[in-house]
């Protein structure tokens, strides 16, 4: 019913704004006929045909204004009402003397439409520094018309430093087809023509010390590739402190043929996480990508891809449990004990 009453009120507009551009035409042609007349001593006719039309004409502005701006408001004003925000918030734990960090990303629609692929990136800190979507499904297929979306991204957070000032930009696309950002200020603008493109990979953006935090899993993906291809031959040995126990097929690997199935492989700057201890690296098999970066607010698929899994537990940080496709988190058994509300993060 909504999108019908909405194609309804766009064709009236759109026949308003043809209506009124035939008026101003017709009124030109009668203001210039008028003034071409011979000029009259008296108060004729013709005179008030002229002052008419120069009423018309001003008239027909007018109302060919409001229709355009009755236009844009219709057409905004679904996504004037799409937001998105983070609240972080601090309550003690039971047993240990200590705070538990809650950290949840909202997306809101308060319009009577639903929105589409709407994609959340958390920005964080005095510079900015783009997370990435953390916890957020990428994409967010559907947020429905009255409804929020929320995810928790407490656990990602724990990868990274300096995340004081946590917001929000949020890209979603509306039942019409376009696309609008709503960036960390709150601003809004459609993005629809827009495309992204490929980057240099600035130094400055490679955070270090994120990389050696044993509680980011884009540091544990890179140590593990790094060490397959390290020396002449792989030592699997090595690798018992990166990967995931629970992962009991391990033992079975083929480190040779991982080693060079994998050596083109490299991740990727943003990780996906599907559950709160489950997290997903995007593998990029093209080595063309190499150093560089998405440059804009719209995500570039990419084609020759593989996932890293990885699994969380709090004594212990991220572990790999699996390379190939994309594991449904339901396919993942954890130790007991994992989801222990007092031993959270």
């Amino acid at each position: 019913m909504a999108l019908f009453w909405v194609g309804v009120n766009t064709r009236s507009l759109f026949t308003l704004a043809i209506v009124s551009v035939a008026l101003v035409l017709v009124s030109g042609y009668l203001l210039i006929t008028s003034f071409s007349r011979e000029p009259q001593l008296e108060i004729s006719g013709s005179g008030w045909d002229a002052a008419a039309a120069i009423g018309t004409v001003a008239a027909t502005i007018v109302a060919l204004g409001l229709a355009v701006r009755s236009f844009r408001q219709e057409r905004d004003a679904v996504a004037r009402l799409v937001s998105a925000w983070v609240t972080d918030e601090y309550s003690a734990m039971r047993s240990v003397p200590a705070y538990r960090r809650s950290a949840i990303v909202h997306v809101a629609n308060q319009s009577n439409e639903p929105v589409f692929d709407a994609h959340v990136s958390v920005v964080a800190g005095v510079g900015n520094k783009s997370l990435g979507p953390l916890s957020a499904p990428t994409p967010i297929a559907v947020v429905p018309a009255r409804g929020v979306r929320s995810f928790d991204i407490s656990t990602p957070l724990l990868g990274h430093e300096d995340t004081w000032n946590l917001r929000v930009e949020l890209t979603f696309a509306d039942a019409r087809g376009k696309r609008w950002l709503r960036n960390v200020e709150g601003g809004l603008t459609e993005i629809t023509d827009l495309e992204s493109d490929w980057r240099p990979h600035e130094e400055t953006e490679l955070d270090l010390t994120d990389l050696h935090n044993l509680n980011h899993p884009l540091g544990i993906a890179a140590a593990f590739l790094a060490g397959l291809q390290d020396g002449d031959q792989v030592v699997p040995e090595k690798f018992a402190v990166v990967l995931a126990p629970e992962a009991e097929d391990w033992d079975k690997a083929d480190w040779s043929r991982l080693r060079t199935d994998l050596e083109e492989f490299t991740p990727t700057s943003m990780v996906d996480y599907p559950a709160p201890y489950i997290a997903r690296v995007k593998l990029s098999g093209d080595p063309e990508l190499r150093g560089k970066a998405v440059a804009g607010s719209i995500g570039i698929p990419l084609a020759n891809v593989i996932f890293m899994t990885l699994t969380y537990a709090p004594n212990r940080g991220w572990r790999v449990w699996g390379i190939g496709a994309a594991v449904r988190p339901d396919e993942i058994l954890f130790p007991s004990g994992t989801f222990d509300a007092d031993r959270g993060v």
